[in-house]
Parts: C-alpha cells; structure tokens; sequence
C-alpha cells in the first residue's frame, strides 16, 4: 500500500496533499486520513496470524491488464491470463519455476486492479480542491480500454 501511494503522490500535487491530511472530505464524504488507516491496518493484531492455507499455483500480477479475452465464446477457454510475475521458486537457480502462494493473492490482485489505480498513474482523473483546500472532487475517466475490460473481467468473474 505505501508503495501504491508514493506512486499517486508522484502522480499529482494536490494527491501528495490529500495524503497528509487527518481526514478529508472527498466528493462530498468525510473519511479518514490514509495515514491513520494504513497505522490501523499494520497495527490489527491478527495481521500477523494471516498467512496462506492452501499453496498453489498462482499468477502472481493477476490484474485486470493482465487478461486476454477470445472473441469466440464457444471456444473451452474463454479467458487467457498473461505476463505472470515469475518469480522463481527458493532454490531454482534456472529461474523456470512456478510460483507458489495462496489464491486469494491474486484475487486481492485483480480486485486491486479495480480500484481506478491505473487511471490515476496515467492521469486519467481530474482532482478540484475548493479555495481552503479542504474540501475535493476527484472524477475518474474511464480508461480507453474499458469496454473490452468489462467484457473479460466479467468472463474472468
């Protein structure tokens, strides 16, 4: 997640200003800081305990950029899943192994892919702060994409 917002803080001046505040007020809500969120999540004691229950394969960058739909629906295998992360597994020294995780990885991956994270690294968002700077509108633009998108995450799905 820091990683993911040193990315929107780098995207836009006045993001690096929302990521700051105790709380703000988007599109008319009233939410808490990103900092006393991500605080609450490390600090959850029961993060420590969450760890994988089934190992197997995964894909390991599952996203919704990463899914190749046919255009034939009568075919077996309507979705195609692409650039996997490959990392390899411990002890691989060729580098051609399979990596190993817990599913839900790449389902929180995919739902991740979701969240308008692409749009906003490729400034595809318009963000208004009012004079004092307390109060924003952030609009997403769709991505150019997203009708083939929707299609093949709703196959994927």
């Amino acid at each position: 997640m820091r990683r993911r917002l040193s990315i929107a803080r780098r995207a836009d001046e006045m993001l690096d200003r929302i990521l700051e505040q105790e709380s703000v007020t988007l599109n008319g809500r009233h939410l808490r800081g990103f900092g006393a969120i991500i605080y609450e999540l490390s600090a959850y004691p029961t993060l420590a305990k969450i760890g994988p229950t089934i190992l197997t394969e995964i894909h390991g960058d599952l996203n919704i950029y990463n899914i190749l739909g046919r255009f034939d629906s009568e075919q077996n295998e309507p979705v195609a899943l692409i650039n996997p992360r490959g990392v390899p597994l411990l002890g691989d020294s060729q580098g051609k192994g399979i990596e190993y995780s817990d599913y839900a990885y790449d389902v929180s991956k995919l739902l991740f892919s979701l969240t308008s994270s692409s749009e906003i690294r490729k400034g595809l968002f318009d963000l208004v702060a009012d004079v004092d700077g307390q109060f924003y509108s952030l609009t997403i633009r769709q991505h150019p994409g997203v009708n083939t998108v929707d299609g093949i995450a709703y196959q994927l799905i």
